[in-house]
């Protein structure tokens, strides 16, 4: 089973601009999980990471409401994209 984490929190609204500027898009945190492999029972490992289209397809449509997106990891490390979600079957 493949390991997903995608926590969309809270969206970070900026406050609004004096002097009749425009603001700030509107923020909006997405955690994703830094794992790049997973320890199965028998002990193997197998290689892990977010789904392409679980992650796109969301923030695609969150983005199109005009916010920003602002990714993390909980460590701060670069997060890992599952390999087998980069595929043109994956995205049907």
């Amino acid at each position: 089973m493949k390991t997903l984490i995608l926590v969309i929190l809270t969206t970070l609204f900026s406050s609004p601009s004096k002097g009749g500027a425009l603001a700030a898009p509107p923020k909006i945190l997405v955690i994703l999980s830094e794992a790049d492999a997973i320890t199965l029972k028998n002990g193997k490992t197998h290689p892990t990471g977010y789904y392409l289209s679980e992650l796109m397809v969301p923030l695609s449509e969150v983005m199109k409401l005009g916010y920003k997106p602002f990714v993390v990891t909980p460590f701060g490390k670069k997060p890992s994209m599952d390999r087998t979600s980069d595929n043109v079957q994956s995205r049907v």
